[in-house]
């Protein structure tokens, strides 16, 4: 599994954030080719890390290759092109962490 991990700091507007995350970037999210699954977690609580975070957002591809064609899909490019827009409500660029499991050994 491959996931793609989000960590969105806190913006200083959280109900038009909100409201923009919502209606527009994940529906771009769950369009990709081959995701699995999407998850998205409030934060409350961080230790040891400098920013604020507002969501933790996870989204699953069976493996690195399937990720690969999604992201350079249209909707994937879609999805990267809206990130400016989601720039607008946040004070710092959303951190992106790209994770596999397919190569721990048990």
């Amino acid at each position: 599994m491959t996931k793609i991990t989000v960590l969105l700091p806190k913006p200083d507007d959280q109900a038009a954030f909100e409201e923009y995350y919502f209606g527009i970037h994940l529906p771009l999210v769950e369009k990709l080719p081959n995701v699995k699954d999407v998850s998205i977690m409030r934060s409350f609580e961080v230790h040891n890390f400098d920013i604020e975070l507002y969501f933790v957002v996870q989204f699953g591809f069976e493996n690195r290759e399937l990720m690969n064609e999604s992201l350079q899909s249209p909707e994937g490019q879609a999805l990267y092109a809206d990130v400016s827009n989601l720039m607008k409500f946040l004070p710092t660029p959303p951190m992106m962490i790209f994770a596999d499991s397919s190569d721990l050994t048990s």
